[in-house]
């Protein structure tokens, strides 16, 4: 059910998940190390992997390519460094990867439609997001996070997506974008927008003192948006 190749596991998806959704799941932390004493065999409903340790997990856990979703909280408090998601992927569950605290780079492919589940991963620096949209806390209080590059499939960012992240001092929004909410991203200095203004409302840039740059003579930015 696993191939173990040096620091590299590469998962199935009978294990990760054989319901008839294609749904990504821990079953049992045995079928990920193939030991048996009690750390292993450990078991939790909402971390199922977290107590595997760091010294006993791979360091790049690659979810299989025929995997098409991966369910809510299925792999949080995993002590993962690196996750590789197939582009056979359209569904990250709700803190599907919640406080992989070792995690430090992501990259969430155009198949992803939502981008969710990465919250709490205090050690995150980079995020490569080529979904359309980007739900509310899928990024919260990720503290070091500091680079976050968007793809022009994007079109929307909810409410608290990057919440809490204050290392996250600019970031550049995609031409595409329509809806755009980066309230309490306490320590951005620089929104640069690609293309026509998006629409926001009150609460958007609530806890947001920065600085906006924009396409000059574009007719959407008009002194109200402004």
């Amino acid at each position: 059910h696993f191939v173990q190749l040096e620091h590299k596991v590469l998962l199935h998806a009978d294990v990760v998940g054989t319901d008839a959704d294609g749904c990504a799941h821990i079953v049992d932390c045995q079928h990920i190390t193939g030991h048996t004493d009690g750390a292993a065999d450990h078991r939790s409903q909402n971390y199922p992997l977290a107590a595997l340790g760091a010294k006993r997990f791979p360091n790049i856990f690659q979810v299989a390519p025929n995997t098409v979703r991966i369910s809510a909280m299925a792999f949080a408090g995993a002590p993962v460094k690196q996750v590789e998601l197939p582009y056979t992927l359209f569904s990250v569950g709700h803190k599907a990867f919640y406080g992989c605290e070792r995690l430090e780079e992501i990259t969430i492919p155009a198949s992803v439609a939502t981008a969710d589940g990465f919250g709490g991963c205090d050690n995150l620096e980079v995020a490569y997001i080529y979904s359309a949209k980007i739900t509310s806390y899928a990024f919260s209080n990720c503290q070091k996070l500091h680079t976050v590059v968007l793809s022009d499939n994007l079109t929307t960012i909810s409410s608290t997506a990057f919440s809490g992240c204050t290392s996250l001092v600019e970031i550049t929004i995609p031409k595409n974008v329509t809806w755009l909410e980066l309230d309490y991203c306490y320590a951005l200095k620089t929104i640069c927008f690609e293309g026509d203004a998006p629409r926001f409302d009150e609460w958007s840039f609530k806890e947001v003192a920065a600085t906006a740059y924009y396409p000059a003579c574009n007719p959407t930015w008009t002194e109200d948006v402004r």
